[in-house]
């Protein structure tokens, strides 16, 4: 039985958290997909967070951070029961987050996302709970267009 993957993203517009299932048998095979919506509330937390000037107190960050991730697992969960797919057949679950800022020029260009992976891991029964076997939990926050096509200056 071909390992499975799940994969967890959401951008700058927050419209919702996009999930997919995965398999890399013989070649990458998309299995399944959804795109699970943010309560109101929380969709304008980030938007405010993502379109405002950034001031935000850290323990609202903090808990924004968790809200965050506590969405991106149940968006997991929910394709899994959808699918009917036991959640110990995941191998690995990756997830880039939600991006909050992004400012790839700059003297110091970065991307920001949130969703706590630890929280993720913890209330997906699936990665990261057992390492040992040889499940692992991902955090990918990828730097696209600055590691993959630096800008060109004078352009």
């Amino acid at each position: 039985m071909a390992s499975l993957y799940l994969g967890l993203i959401s951008g700058t517009s927050a419209d919702g958290i996009d999930v997919a299932l995965a398999s890399f048998a013989r070649k990458p095979k998309l299995l399944a997909s959804l795109t699970h919506p943010y309560p109101d509330a929380l969709r304008r937390r980030i938007l405010a967070l993502a379109q405002g000037d950034g001031r935000i107190a850290l323990d609202e960050f903090g808990a924004l951070d968790v809200e965050i991730a506590r969405s991106f697992a149940a968006a997991a969960n929910m394709l899994l029961r959808r699918e009917g797919i036991d959640a110990k057949r995941i191998r690995a679950l990756g997830s880039h987050g939600q991006t909050v800022r992004h400012r790839p020029l700059g003297p110091a260009p970065y991307t920001m996302q949130l969703g706590d992976p630890n929280v993720i891991a913890e209330l997906t029964p699936s990665a990261a709970r057992e390492p040992a076997s040889g499940r692992v939990f991902l955090r990918v926050c990828a730097l696209w267009k600055e590691t993959i096509t630096p800008p060109r200056h004078g352009m």
